[in-house]
């Protein structure tokens, strides 16, 4: 019962580094353009969750990924998709979901057309 408590207290103490974060094109986009993000982690988390969160409002995309990094798609940007944009790492060990602080920001800027 040793072995299992110490296994237990490895896996609540596990810490998730905190991903990074592009955009592209970088800082500033035309509107109706496309844009995309790329989460990624260092190599050694292979295989969670990244998640991708606007810092205001309620704007958020999830993506599974075998690998250390997750690209995200926002077709046709418009107004309403400006603004500051993070990312998050998941990892679910033994039922026990894990999450990473938030990433630093990237500022998304739409322009006229």
């Amino acid at each position: 019962n040793i072995a299992l408590s110490n296994v237990l207290v490895g896996i609540i103490r596990l810490s998730l580094p905190k991903p990074s974060i592009s955009m592209s094109p970088a800082d500033e986009v035309t509107w109706g353009q496309d844009v995309s993000f790329t989460c990624s982690n260092s190599a050694e988390f292979q295989s969670g969750t990244f998640i991708l969160k606007k810092t205001s409002g309620s704007f958020n995309k999830t993506q599974m990924s075998h690998s250390n990094s997750a690209a995200f798609s926002i077709p046709t940007v418009d107004f309403d998709k400006e603004g500051s944009y993070q990312c998050q790492y998941e990892k679910t060990i033994s039922g026990q979901t894990f999450s990473s602080h938030l990433s630093d920001s990237v500022k998304l800027s739409v322009t006229g057309m």
